[in-house]
């Protein structure tokens, strides 16, 4: 996958990735120092030279959670500011065309610090597309099938008419 995202921005103008979670099978890092940092992240993907936007998924809250946000700290391309976030594009816009909300259900919760945060930011935001960007999906027809996290009676009534695409992992 690594090999052929590299080639393909070879030719594209890729700007990003967004890792959708399960960064780190099976039980996340235990730190910063962790060599699965090199292993299984900088071995594979120093060659596409984009920063990543990483979302934490189940797996990745089976170890150490803040490691992965400290991370950010150590590694100009890690980029993790919290379990919820977002960024805009173009960043540094007043008006951005895009902005990726993202959220933390791997660990089946939506908090009600992280739903306040989503409502103020989507009602906050002045993008023309907003993208919610989660680890589980909230609707599927895969093998998890849909709101395997368990969240969607809370979120879908914040996110209803207010983003336009969903995207997840898992």
């Amino acid at each position: 996958v690594a090999a052929a995202a590299q080639r393909y921005c070879q030719t594209e103008n890729c700007e990003f990735v967004l890792a959708l979670g399960d960064n780190f099978y099976e039980t996340g890092v235990h730190s910063t120092k962790d060599p699965k940092w090199r292993r299984l992240y900088r071995n594979i993907y120093d060659g596409l030279h984009l920063p990543f936007y990483a979302i934490l998924g189940n797996h990745d809250e089976r170890g150490n959670v803040q490691a992965q946000i400290e991370y950010s700290k150590n590694d100009s391309t890690w980029r993790m500011p919290g379990r919820f976030y977002s960024v805009a594009f173009p960043q540094n816009s007043d008006l951005p065309v895009v902005e990726i909300f993202v959220i933390n259900n791997g660990d089946d919760r939506f908090e009600p610090e992280e739903k306040a945060w989503l409502e103020t930011a989507l009602a906050t935001s002045r993008a023309h597309w907003k993208i919610l960007a989660l680890h589980k999906p909230i609707i599927s027809n895969g093998h998890h099938g849909d709101d395997s996290a368990g969240i969607n009676d809370e979120l879908v009534p914040v996110i209803c008419g207010k983003i336009d695409l969903v995207i997840s992992g898992h």
